[in-house]
């Protein structure tokens, strides 16, 4: 196997470079870890190129369940979806999948389910297109199933039962909520990742009506904390022990507290939220489980 020095790229390495350089997987892959995972959107191939080509190395599979915010929520749902961290790295390479270019309008595509508007709109609606095809193409379509209709929480659970949890911001109400088949099984999983990435004015908010009625969803913005602390409920929920020794994350080494940056964007809730997480405390046992890029 290459020497650790010689495999992380930086920047995204050729495709079928990385299979080359890694070797092949090895025989007994490591035991499922807990995933955490928080990184802007307009720094998605950095986070591609360097957590995907991580958890590669280290041959991560089967978590026990993913907690993922903003940029990192495109990776969270396509590891639910099937795809190997090695997978999704060269989906970007080979420029199948380049989320950057939908959402600066670089890359053209014909929708299923939104028409053509400017700006912040019509990057959102090309953006959530590309995510849900990648998953329809992982998992295919049921009896029944129109191959046409967005991937819910509630078909990807039948075929893929796995736990994962997107991190968004109800402007509603103005509370975090995490975004999954417990609590929005009808949502589709690629407007739960619009919803985490919406960060304005690069990708619309996400409106979605459940059975208490229209809610508006936006990005939380990139705060150090809150990935550490959603993951830690879900863990006090699941009553997980030894959470902190199987807890590994991925973050981007600029998060922090925007409220008070000069500039700063986001709606006042965001700006009131990223002030009230950047006062909370992580252990320092979780942190050390924390890679920054």
């Amino acid at each position: 196997m290459a020497e650790t020095k010689n495999v992380f790229p930086g920047d995204l390495i050729p495709a079928g470079e990385l299979s080359r350089r890694l070797g092949p997987s090895p025989s007994k892959p490591t035991p499922g870890r807990f995933l955490i995972m928080d990184y802007p959107i307009k720094s998605i191939d950095r986070f591609i190129a360097n957590a995907c080509t991580h958890m590669a190395f280290a041959n991560y599979v089967n978590f026990g369940f993913t907690v993922a915010n903003e940029g990192a929520a495109v990776v969270a749902a396509l590891l639910a979806a099937g795809y190997t961290p090695r997978e999704i790295y060269e989906l970007r390479a080979s420029g199948k999948f380049i989320p950057i270019d939908l959402i600066e309008a670089k890359t053209k595509i014909t929708g299923r389910f939104h028409v053509q508007k400017k700006g912040a709109d019509h990057k959102g609606l090309r953006f959530r297109e590309a995510v849900d095809r990648l998953i329809r193409e992982k998992i295919g379509a049921g009896p029944g199933v129109d191959p046409l209709t967005p991937v819910s929480f509630a078909e990807l659970a039948i075929t893929r039962p796995v736990a994962f949890y997107i991190t968004a911001l109800d402007l509603t109400t103005g509370a975090v909520v995490t975004l999954s088949r417990d609590t929005h099984p009808t949502m589709a999983v690629a407007d739960a990742v619009l919803a985490s990435c919406a960060v304005q004015p690069y990708l619309r908010n996400l409106t979605f009506t459940d059975a208490v009625g229209p809610h508006l969803y936006a990005a939380c913005s990139n705060i150090a904390t809150l990935p550490f602390l959603t993951a830690q409920g879900k863990a006090k929920e699941k009553r997980i022990p030894n959470f902190d020794s199987l807890a590994i994350g991925y973050g981007c080494s600029s998060t922090a507290n925007e409220a008070g940056v000069k500039n700063a964007s986001g709606t006042a809730t965001q700006k009131a939220l990223q002030a009230q997480r950047a006062q909370a405390v992580v252990p320092a046992q979780l942190m050390s489980h924390f890679i920054m890029f």
